[in-house]
């Protein structure tokens, strides 16, 4: 293409962010479209309301990459770093000892192998959680105790003419707590680019439960830490800025409890590298089947658990990730991640239109390079699949963690 391809008119669908992507838009003096169909730049929370027969690459920009259900979808992620991790390790089945030191243990309710492994390995005190695998927001999602409900919810699906699509995995029984909340991590992935291949890394914040973590709990919110089932808990309001915590806070918190065992700065290095590094592998096991277009872009949300032996634990990675700003935390936060993101978008767009380099960025960002394919893997493949990563005497030092 000659000369630089101009971002002149844009168009912002949907209600998440919807009023901060436009600020940052016209920021940049580009004009809102009357017609959501004709734009240079568009921002939707749906997918389905981009057309991608109709999209003029190299012309156009969408927030979205098509074909990204092997990522976003839990049975998806879940084939898809099986896949990775068989054809890796040029063997038939993924071992305990690798696939399942990044995920929790997991199975498909649709795939009658799956049933007999779980049903084998279940014991009569075993927790598991019951997820479908297109859903967000902790939607339909609940806890089976042993393998007596196992059993019976199986009953009740082979009753049903068209049972849902479910995953079920092994349920982090003993996760780290932050006086007493169960927590998990809200990383971002950004495929600023697909022709080629360009992606980052940026942190994020923690997500805290209202109620106090107890594993026989009936009420889902006590499991799930997501926003929106904690809107939903009646104490939210009156502690709503209490649910979402800094990677900042989080490590002066840990530094607070004086245990010798976890570095004074394990959350900007060792939980970092880790959190990075399975966001690569994530990356790494749908690279292949993600079109190359130029002007489709995307930015997810991973989330991550930690248990009390300090495991770090991929939970799943989300489209559309959440961009309210309602807790001190998240302004912040949110509007930078988003800002950075249109302007890492769009240089990279413009560069490619003009043939240009895409690195080094001019713009001054927060995001960290994970992939290029201009400069090959930042990662070797032998470390796409790691072990545990364990503090060396920490199970002993935090035994009675859940006291804090």
């Amino acid at each position: 293409m000659n000369g630089r391809r101009k971002i002149k008119k844009f168009v912002v669908l949907g209600s998440n962010g919807k009023t901060l992507i436009e600020d940052i838009c016209k920021k940049r003096n580009w004009i809102v479209s009357p017609e959501p169909t004709v734009f240079d730049f568009k921002w939707t929370e749906v997918k389905a309301h981009i057309d991608f027969e109709n999209f003029r690459e190299g012309k156009q920009m969408v927030n979205h990459i098509p074909n990204t259900t092997g990522l976003t979808t839990k049975d998806g992620l879940f084939n898809s770093l099986r896949r990775l991790y068989c054809s890796n390790h040029n063997q038939r089945k993924p071992s305990k000892d690798n696939l399942y030191d990044i995920i929790p243990e997991t199975y498909e309710l649709s795939c009658c192998r799956d049933v007999n492994l779980l049903l084998g390995k279940t014991g009569d005190d075993d927790l598991w959680i019951c997820k479908p695998v297109n859903c967000n927001q902790g939607k339909g999602i609940f806890v089976l105790r042993g393998k007596k409900q196992i059993q019976e919810y199986l009953g009740k699906r082979e009753q049903q003419k068209k049972p849902p699509k479910r995953i079920i995995q092994r349920y982090i029984a003993r996760p780290l707590l932050i006086k007493k909340k169960k927590f998990d991590i809200r990383t971002f992935l950004l495929v600023a680019s697909t022709r080629p291949f360009l992606v980052y890394y940026h942190t994020g914040y923690l997500k805290l439960s209202v109620n106090d973590y107890d594993p026989s709990s009936e009420d889902i919110s006590t499991h799930l830490t997501n926003q929106y089932q904690q809107k939903r808990n009646p104490g939210y309001k009156d502690i709503m800025d209490e649910t979402v915590m800094s990677m900042e806070q989080f490590q002066s918190y840990l530094n607070a409890l004086e245990f010798g065992s976890v570095a004074s700065d394990w959350v900007e290095g060792d939980l970092k590298s880790r959190m990075k590094l399975v966001s690569f592998i994530a990356f790494k096991s749908v690279m292949h089947s993600l079109p190359c277009k130029l002007g489709c872009f995307d930015l997810f949300g991973v989330d991550f658990m930690i248990d009390e032996a300090f495991n770090v634990w991929l939970i799943e990675v989300n489209t559309n990730p959440a961009l309210h700003t309602n807790c001190t935390v998240l302004k912040d936060i949110i509007p930078s991640v988003v800002q950075q993101t249109i302007e890492i978008a769009v240089e990279v767009f413009e560069k490619k239109c003009d043939g240009k380099a895409l690195l080094p960025l001019e713009t001054k960002t927060t995001f960290e390079l994970l992939y290029s394919a201009e400069r090959d893997n930042l990662y070797s493949f032998d470390s796409v699949i790691p072990r545990k990563s364990k503090c060396k005497g920490i199970r002993k030092s935090y035994t009675n963690l859940h006291d804090y």
